[in-house]
């Protein structure tokens, strides 16, 4: 492997590595994408905050298209995290994604790995299925979970009997803590978000196997401005109950980006996704939805909470591989 501080060469491949400065140069690809991009970590905010453990984000040019590469230094292997970015019929994005896997296939050949794009959901897989260069070549494995995307209409009214029960909580949580108010984290809240990430990882965190966004979290408060990141903090009498953070995507829709909150504080993430539906319609105006990111499946208590928000639109994930003959 070549590398200097922007390129990277695999093979008789040239990359250059994701960098913070060209999210301009990522969104435009992604605004001109002819499929949907309402994959969760298909925002930038995710694709270069969130590179994973030994891992460095690259992306090459492909025939007019942004493809990304994840390279995992360790295991010296290569992997899409999503499909290709930019404009072209469901051939087109076939053929440049049949480029890509198959140099990511024969780069990974000895390493035990499957060559993969990490997730796509079902809107995207029914405009490639439409391609025979897709259908011929690659298949797709059903992940857990849902993602789930919110009306924000919906969440800045609260209409009819589905929302009693964020009604309620939120005139509970004013009743008990009519001191609260939301308002934008400052520069002297840094130490005060770091703690609140902590106590969450020791008590709501605990019930997960692995919690995977300590970096992620860093990186979005370290640079939310540059990240187009809008961060919001629940303060109560001086405590941080609550963290949400929140962004618009290229084709104009809310991503719920990130959210803690602290147990003792009942009702205190219902008012986080008010309040972040109201940062997302403040900074556009014209979003009609928010990605509140995916559920941990039918039985989780995820999926439970966020159905009380009422999502209007419910997408499959999927994994992408090769059919096997072509691994």
């Amino acid at each position: 492997m070549g590398a200097d501080a922007q390129t990277v060469t695999l093979g008789d491949w040239t990359f250059r590595r994701l960098e913070l400065e060209e999210r301009g140069m990522y969104d435009a690809y992604a605004a001109a994408s002819d499929y949907p991009i309402t994959v969760f970590s298909s925002n930038f905010a995710y694709i270069w905050g969130n590179p994973g453990p030994g891992s460095v984000v690259l992306w090459k040019e492909i025939d007019g298209m942004l493809a990304l590469f994840k390279y995992h230094r360790r295991y010296d292997t290569l992997h899409l995290p999503i499909l290709p970015l930019g404009p072209g019929s469901p051939d087109h994005v076939a053929g440049v994604l049949l480029k890509a896997m198959s140099f990511c296939r024969e780069w990974n050949r000895s390493k035990n790995t499957r060559t993969r794009v990490r997730v796509i959901d079902d809107l995207q897989y029914a405009f490639l299925s439409r391609s025979r260069v897709f259908r011929n070549y690659f298949r797709c494995v059903v992940l857990d979970g849902m993602e789930r995307h919110a009306s924000v209409r919906e969440l800045l009214t609260l209409p009819g009997s589905e929302f009693r029960p964020v009604r309620y909580a939120l005139r509970r949580f004013e009743h008990e803590f009519p001191e609260a108010r939301v308002r934008r984290a400052e520069e002297r809240d840094r130490d005060a978000l770091l703690e609140l990430k902590r106590e969450w990882n020791e008590s709501a965190g605990a019930k997960y196997t692995k919690v995977w966004d300590d970096v992620f979290f860093n990186n979005l408060l370290n640079h939310a401005a540059p990240l187009g990141q809008s961060v919001l903090v629940l303060d109560v009498g001086g405590t941080i109950a609550a963290a949400g953070i929140c962004g618009i995507s290229p084709n104009g829709q809310g991503w719920f980006t990130w959210l803690k909150y602290r147990k003792r504080f009942p009702g205190a993430s219902s008012v986080m996704y008010i309040e972040i539906a109201k940062e997302v319609h403040r900074l556009h105006p014209d979003a009609e939805l928010i990605n509140l990111g995916h559920d941990a499946g039918v039985s989780g208590g995820l999926r439970a909470f966020k159905n009380k928000f009422q999502p209007v639109l419910d997408t499959k994930r999927l994994r992408v591989f090769f059919r096997g003959r072509y691994e």
